[in-house]
Order: structure tokens, then C-alpha cells, then sequence
């Protein structure tokens, strides 16, 4: 059984266009309690839709306002290219980032209408901080823009996450030709493809994330009953994660008493994320 899990694909807040799955941080909290999560890198969604530097401002105000949230959300600034041309942004980005409050970076670039090297002024600020760059992949247009950032920065993990089927040639040939470059398995559902990406990379080139509440815990049975060894589904799960930001493992019990009316099934759930048969045959 996996000791642990660390999201590297939270979020909440409320969206532009629609009603988010997690308005709040406490509501992220009951869904990593309700799968068994311990610990999530997030972003504010009010940083992506709105306003970064707001939203990054808004992401630490909830955490720190939300019991428990403090150790278990790992809060990631989103990133936009005119923070370096903004003196107050520049300014609490580096505090941010040298007191250890942020050690991670969430860019979107089309949404944001960049290409991503416009973003190697801003890294080049902080490139000195111990930091990964996570950037969704559906996002990037360009792949030679990620191999252009790659080369810029080889000292920075650049995790490209939400690939799924469609981006998984872009994806191999994009860790193929830079180590610099790992994948999130938040959208990989597709039979062996994690097996396929820790034999071709090794396993410190994959970290752990979920996707939109809608699939539940799909990532965690896509690890859990992945043909690895229980060491390498430890460094996938949270270790990698752990290693590249300068954290302890995660060793806090979380207690699920304050949830078990949303886990109906939750012996099933628990028997299915041990690995282990659950015993539910077709009718």
C-alpha cells in the first residue's frame, strides 16, 4: 500500500466562466481527506481567470485562514510575464520565494496569450530558489517553447500536467530530449502508460496529481495497480514531489471520521487503493 500521496495538480476559487469543484481551500481539504490525500500543491483560480497577483495574494490569505490547510497545501504563484516589467510583483514574488512561503510556479500561457519563454526574465530573478514550474500542457502551443525554457533553466524541474492520450507523443519526446522535463499523471488513465514513462525516464521523472472531482480517485487506481515496484510508486506518489521542493515527508494521521457520510463505499475504496481485490462481482 502506498504510505502517501502529494497532489501536484490542486486548486480552488472561483473561475471566470463557471462554479468551481472547490470554492475554498476547506473544500479541496474534504475531497484529499474523503481519496486519502495527504498533501497538494495549489493554485488560485481567481490568479488564473482574474488577476495573478491578486489571486496569488488570495491563495496564502485562505490557507493560512483554513484550519488544517497549512501544512497539507503546498501554494503554487501563478506566473505571468509582466511581473518582471511590475516592480511590486517582482518584489513579492522573490519574498515569497526566499522565505520558503512559495517553492512552486503554475503558468498558463495561452490563457494568459504568452509564449512561454517570455516567462526567462521573471525565472531568471528566482531561478536561484529552490522551485518547480508547472505548466498544463494543453496550454504550451508551441513545444519548442518548453525545450527553449528547458535549455535556459536545466536547474529547474518543468512538470507538464493534464497530458493525456491526444499529448502523449509531445510529451515522451519532450522528456526524451530534456531531463529537465517530467510528467503529472493527473489525466494519464490510458492502460501501461505510467509503467511506460518510469521505464523510459525513470521514476523520479513522474509526480502524482488528480484531475477535476468528476473522476474521483482514477489517478490514484492508475498508480496503485500500475506494474511498478512498491519503491518506485513511492517517489511517484510523493517522494519525487517531497525531493524537488525541499520537504519532509508528510507524517500527520488525518483522521476521515468528519467525512465517512460522503464515503458510502469507503471499505471498498480503502480495500481498492491498498491494491487489494474488492470483492464486487457483476450481478
Amino acid at each position: 500500500m502506498i504510505k502517501s500521496f502529494f497532489n501536484a495538480n490542486g486548486s480552488f476559487g472561483y473561475a471566470a466562466a463557471a462554479k468551481p469543484d472547490f470554492p475554498r481551500a476547506s473544500d479541496l481539504l474534504l475531497h484529499m481527506d474523503r481519496l486519502g490525500i495527504q498533501r497538494s500543491i495549489v493554485y488560485h483560480l481567481r490568479a488564473r481567470d482574474q488577476s495573478a497577483d491578486m489571486g496569488n495574494s488570495t491563495l496564502l490569505k485562505e490557507i493560512e485562514a483554513c484550519p488544517g490547510a497549512e501544512h497539507r497545501l503546498v501554494p503554487a504563484f501563478t506566473v505571468v510575464p509582466t511581473m518582471f516589467y511590475a516592480g511590486g510583483s517582482m518584489d513579492n514574488l522573490v519574498k515569497a520565494m526566499a522565505i520558503g512561503e512559495v517553492r512552486a510556479l503554475r503558468a498558463f500561457p495561452a490563457t494568459h496569450g504568452f509564449r512561454l519563454w517570455y516567462l526567462e526574465p521573471m525565472l531568471e530573478q528566482v531561478s536561484r530558489f529552490n522551485l518547480v514550474l508547472l505548466v498544463d500542457i494543453r496550454e504550451v502551443g508551441d513545444a519548442q517553447d518548453v525545450l527553449r525554457l528547458a535549455d535556459s533553466f536545466p536547474q529547474i524541474p518543468i512538470i507538464l500536467t493534464e497530458g493525456m492520450w491526444v499529448h502523449m507523443v509531445t510529451l515522451f519526446e519532450l522528456m526524451r530530449r530534456r531531463k529537465n522535463i517530467l510528467a503529472e499523471t493527473s489525466w494519464i488513465h490510458s492502460w501501461g502508460t505510467i509503467e511506460d514513462l518510469v521505464h523510459y525516464f525513470g521514476p523520479d521523472r513522474v509526480v502524482f496529481g488528480i484531475g477535476p472531482k468528476a473522476q474521483q480517485g482514477a489517478s490514484i487506481g492508475g498508480l496503485v495497480y500500475a506494474k511498478l515496484s512498491d519503491s518506485q510508486k513511492e517517489e511517484v506518489a510523493h517522494g519525487n514531489l517531497e525531493r524537488l521542493l525541499g520537504l519532509a515527508s508528510f507524517t500527520e494521521q488525518i483522521s476521515f471520521s468528519s467525512v465517512e457520510t460522503l464515503k458510502p463505499c469507503s471499505n471498498l475504496w480503502k480495500k481498492y487503493i491498498a491494491g487489494q481485490p474488492i470483492g464486487v462481482h457483476p450481478g
